[in-house]
């Protein structure tokens, strides 16, 4: 996904939050080289915590 987010061919991204106390969690978008704005258009609350996310790319 990363590749896909610094070659700018990244249009919607759907992200699903799960919160835990065990781990730190995966820095989905360390280590990008190029900047992308997105929208949040969605969210979708669930149970336990969980939240999901649907973002589509800002045209410059």
């Amino acid at each position: 996904m990363r590749q896909a987010l610094d070659a700018g061919l990244v249009d919607d991204l759907c992200i699903t939050v799960v919160p835990t106390l065990l781990t730190a969690g995966i820095r989905l978008f360390e280590g990008l080289t190029r900047r992308q704005d997105f929208d949040v258009v969605e969210v979708h609350p669930f149970g336990r915590g969980w939240m999901q996310y649907r973002a589509v790319a800002r045209r410059r």
